[in-house]
C-alpha cells in the first residue's frame, strides 16, 4: 500500500495524463509500428518493363541512329538479311541479340543463325523469322504458322508493319534499317513488354520522318 510520501508523485502523474487527454485506440500493427496503412512487403520488387529493339534488313549497313534508338533496350531481335556477321557483334555490345538469317544472307550468317528463332521475354512468347519462306509474308500466314506465339517479328518486305490481333498477338515488321528502298524511310521498332498486359510497340523512322500506320511510309 503506497504511503503518504508517494501522493505528490501520483498527483503529478494524474495531472499530466489529464492534460494529454485520453489515449488513442491502437491501430493495426504494420512493419513500421502502429499505423492505419496496410503493411508493405519490404522485399517486394516493382513490375519491370522489358524494352525490345526490333530490327531487320540491315544488308550489311548499321546506321549510327540505331545505337541512339537502342541505347536503353534489354534485348534485340533481328529478323534477317543481316548482311555481315559483324553486325550481330556490334548490336551485341548494346544488348543480347536473337537473330535469324534471311534469303540474301551469306553462308557464315546462315551458320550462326536459324531460319526461325523462338524465345520468351518477360513471359511473352516470341517468334522471329525473315518470312521469305512464305513468299511475300502476310500477318495472317504468320499467325497461322505460329499459333502458339504472342509476338511475331518478320522482315523481307522492307515495309514497316505493326498490328495487335485480338489483344493477344502482336505482329511487327520493323521495316528496313539499311539503305532506303521503295520510297520507304529506314526504320526500326521498339516493343515494351510488361507481365500481364499486351506488348506496346512502335515504329521509329531513322531519318526523322514520322511513320504513318498502314502506309509503310514516312512523312
Amino acid at each position: 500500500m503506497p504511503g503518504d510520501g508517494d501522493r505528490p508523485a501520483q498527483q503529478a502523474a494524474a495531472a499530466t495524463r489529464a492534460a494529454r487527454g485520453p489515449e488513442p485506440a491502437p491501430g493495426p500493427t504494420t512493419a513500421t509500428g502502429t499505423d492505419a496503412t496496410p503493411a508493405q512487403d519490404p522485399d517486394a520488387e516493382p513490375e519491370e518493363t522489358v524494352r525490345i529493339g526490333v530490327i531487320s534488313d540491315t544488308h550489311g549497313m548499321l546506321r549510327p541512329e540505331v545505337f541512339d534508338v537502342f541505347s536503353e533496350v534489354d534485348h534485340i531481335l533481328h529478323a534477317g538479311d543481316i548482311g555481315r556477321a559483324e553486325i550481330l557483334v556490334e548490336l551485341g555490345a548494346l544488348a543480347p541479340v536473337t537473330a535469324v538469317y534471311g534469303n540474301t544472307d551469306p553462308f557464315d550468317v546462315r551458320q550462326a543463325c536459324p531460319q526461325v528463332a523462338r524465345t520468351e521475354l518477360e513471359g511473352l512468347r516470341v517468334v522471329v523469322t525473315h518470312g521469305d519462306q512464305f513468299g511475300s509474308p502476310k500477318p495472317e500466314a504468320l499467325r497461322e504458322a505460329f499459333p502458339e506465339t504472342e509476338l511475331i517479328v518478320f522482315g523481307h518486305t522492307h515495309a514497316p508493319f505493326l498490328e495487335l490481333y485480338d489483344y493477344l498477338v502482336t505482329v511487327m515488321n520493323p521495316g528496313s534499317a539499311g539503305a532506303a528502298r521503295f520510297g520507304t524511310p529506314p526504320s526500326v521498332g521498339i516493343v515494351d513488354v510488361e507481365a500481364g498486359i499486351p506488348p506496346r510497340g512502335r515504329i521509329v523512322a531513322l531519318d526523322g520522318r514520322a511513320w504513318r500506320r498502314g502506309t509503310g511510309k514516312g512523312r
